[in-house]
C-alpha cells in the first residue's frame, strides 16, 4: 500500500521467536568480478553466505556459514547503521559514515583459498530507495529497503587473484530487511 523513496520506517521487531528474520545483503558488480555478501540472522540461528563469480574465467565460489544459537551477530533495526561479526570462520565489518558503507570481510578458507574484501558504497544525496512495509497475514510482515547502483569502489582479493573496483564502472545493490514470517515459508519476492 505505497512506498517511500528514502527509508523512513525503522525494523524494530520484538517478541515472536523464532519467526523474526533480518539480514543485509550487498552485491557488488565489477568490471570483472562478481561478489555477493549476506548477512541474516534468523532468531535462531546466524547465517552468512558469501557468492564469488570470476567473470573472465568462470570460477564461481558459493558459502555459506551457520552459526546456531548465535547472538553475535547484531543487525540494527536502522537501514544505515554499522555492524560487524568475528568469528575464526570469517571476520566481517560493514561500517556507514557520511554517506557511505565501507565493508571488509575476511575469510581464511572460502574454497581453501583466502578471500579478503575492502569496499566502499557512496549513498549520493540525491539517491532514491524502494522503501516498503509489505504484509503477509494478520501478524506477519516484511519491512525491505533496497538500494541500487551505488558506486563502489575498493578490491576483492582471492589468494593470488586481485581485483580492483573504480566507482566509474563498479556499482553495488544493498537490500535490507526484516520481518516475521511463518515458519514454513522460503522467500518472498
Amino acid at each position: 500500500i505505497g512506498y517511500a523513496t528514502s527509508p523512513v520506517i525503522r525494523g524494530n521487531l520484538k517478541g515472536r521467536w523464532p519467526q523474526k528474520k533480518r539480514w543485509n545483503r550487498w552485491v557488488v558488480y565489477g568490471e570483472d568480478v562478481f561478489l555477493s555478501v549476506m548477512l541474516s540472522h534468523l532468531d535462531y540461528a546466524a547465517v552468512i553466505h558469501v557468492s564469488f563469480y570470476d567473470l573472465e574465467t568462470g570460477r564461481s565460489v558459493d558459502e555459506r556459514y551457520v552459526f546456531p544459537m548465535n547472538r553475535q551477530l547484531h543487525l540494527s533495526e536502522y537501514v544505515f547503521d554499522s555492524t560487524s561479526f568475528h568469528h575464526e570462520q570469517l571476520s566481517i565489518q560493514t561500517t556507514y559514515l557520511e554517506s557511505a558503507t565501507t565493508v571488509t570481510l575476511n575469510i581464511p578458507q572460502f574454497d581453501n583459498e583466502t578471500l579478503r574484501v575492502s569496499l566502499t558504497m557512496t549513498h549520493r544525496k540525491d539517491d532514491q530507495s524502494v522503501n516498503v512495509v509489505v504484509p503477509h497475514k494478520r501478524k506477519e510482515f516484511q519491512l525491505t529497503s533496497k538500494h541500487m547502483t551505488l558506486p563502489t569502489e575498493g578490491s576483492i582479493t582471492l589468494e593470488n587473484r586481485h581485483y580492483t573496483l573504480a566507482p566509474q564502472y563498479s556499482f553495488s545493490t544493498f537490500d535490507f530487511t526484516r520481518g516475521v514470517w511463518s515458519r514454513d515459508v522460503d522467500r518472498y519476492w
